[in-house]
């Protein structure tokens, strides 16, 4: 609970009120709440094993995360557009060697090539982004006119600015690298993608957006529009495919795609909303792909008709995948609850047919949870299961796997 008292307190802060440690770093009450993310992903993912590797492979994965960790901590505490950068860039480079290495799917050449291409497709803009703003000469300082001495056109710098970013983000049209890899990658790589990558371009936009508020409010309003219409998109999607890591990707995008439009309105309430939403969707999401990881390892097969009815057969599991389909939908007092109702509290002033749109796709997202619900935990098997295989997975208990499940939430 400890963290949905801690999102509350962000209604009250002042995103204005920094506390500079360095000349290159700042801390905030959003940095630092989005920094609660990194401990508890390194601490579930050093005590728990995914693949069948030897002390040297394992320590160079531990290694390789924990790098990871560290860049993406200079990213969130990055006070200059340029470090934010350096820092976005390098993050990339671990993240391919884990998933080339730890992963046994085929395609993961291709997801990698397409991760590596979409960066490298929204680093050139940016890098002429961070070379204006250096010969500005200014540090960032929210509300601050620098773009105004020189003679470029605004909106050009913008999308320069706001290109690298929305390729981090599960935004629709950019989304195509963020599902081949989460279906490429092992459990591991799924996992540190959902709670930690996926949050930098978004917190980017957070951070830097206010350098841009005139473009930014040219084109809220269409952002937003197929924000919403996104959502229903992959709400439909969700429910006509298999693939247990691709269903969670989907949601993903459903649950990340209103945070880049919502950032650009400046208002506390959706700001608020998309920084719960950051942090709620890291939350829950590594530990849906952990689950998904643990399925596969007993069955061999991320299909959800393969592995109907668990309650029959993984009881020990078949509760934790019960309790984390509805925190996923947004159950009260979880930080997803406070993040939908936050969305909501802004469009009703905002406009009543995204609104409409918006209550719409929640609608579809409880009939998918229904389906869900009735297919993986009380359906009837159409194969037969295969025979419980732990090799690939090794933990202390599942009792100790519950311990640590619960204490983002019960403190």
């Amino acid at each position: 609970m400890i963290w949905s008292w801690l999102a509350l307190s962000l209604l009250f802060c002042s995103c204005k009120s920094y506390s500079f440690f360095s000349g290159f770093m700042v801390s905030d009450s959003y940095s630092l709440f989005m920094l609660s993310i990194c401990p508890l992903t390194f601490f579930l993912l050093c005590s728990f094993e995914f693949v069948s590797v030897g002390d040297r492979e394992d320590l160079d994965f531990k290694f390789l995360f924990f790098l990871l960790m560290v860049l993406v901590g200079g990213a969130f505490l990055a006070v200059n557009p340029f470090l934010f950068l350096v820092a976005l860039e390098l993050t990339v480079t671990p993240m391919c060697i884990l998933i080339l290495v730890y992963s046994k799917d085929y395609d993961k050449l291709l997801s990698v090539f397409f991760m590596l291409f979409i960066n490298l497709l929204g680093s050139i803009p940016f890098m002429m982004f961070c070379l204006l703003y250096n010969k500005a000469g200014y540090q960032w300082v929210l509300g601050s006119g620098w773009l105004s001495s020189f003679c470029y056109h605004e909106f050009v710098v913008w999308l320069g600015f706001v290109v690298i970013l929305i390729s981090k983000l599960p935004f629709i049209f950019f989304h195509f690298w963020l599902t081949k890899a989460h279906v490429s990658a092992s459990g591991a790589c799924s996992m540190i993608l959902a709670s930690l990558m996926l949050k930098l371009g978004s917190f980017g936009l957070f951070k830097f957006s206010s350098l841009f508020k005139i473009p930014s409010f040219k084109v809220m309003s269409g952002v937003l529009g197929l924000a919403v219409l996104s959502v229903l998109v992959f709400c439909v999607i969700m429910i006509r495919f298999f693939d247990m890591k691709y269903v969670i990707a989907c949601s993903s995008i459903v649950h990340m795609s209103l945070v880049f439009p919502l950032v650009l309105t400046f208002q506390t309430v959706a700001v608020a909303g998309s920084v719960l939403m950051m942090v709620g969707h890291g939350l829950i999401s590594y530990i849906l792909f952990f689950i998904v990881s643990y399925i596969y390892e007993f069955s061999h097969s991320r299909s959800l008709d393969f592995n109907k009815s668990l309650e029959s057969t993984i009881k020990s599991i078949s509760f934790l995948v019960f309790l984390f389909m509805f925190l996923n939908l947004g159950l009260p007092p979880f930080l997803s609850f406070f993040s939908e109702l936050y969305y909501c509290t802004f469009m009703i002033g905002f406009s009543l047919v995204s609104l409409i749109l918006f209550s719409f796709s929640m609608i579809i997202s409880i009939i998918f949870l229904m389906i869900m619900v009735s297919k993986v935990l009380f359906g009837k098997k159409i194969i037969k299961a295969a025979q419980p295989n732990f090799e690939g997975v090794y933990f202390y208990s599942l009792s100790f796997l519950s311990f640590i499940v619960w204490i983002p939430f019960f403190l």
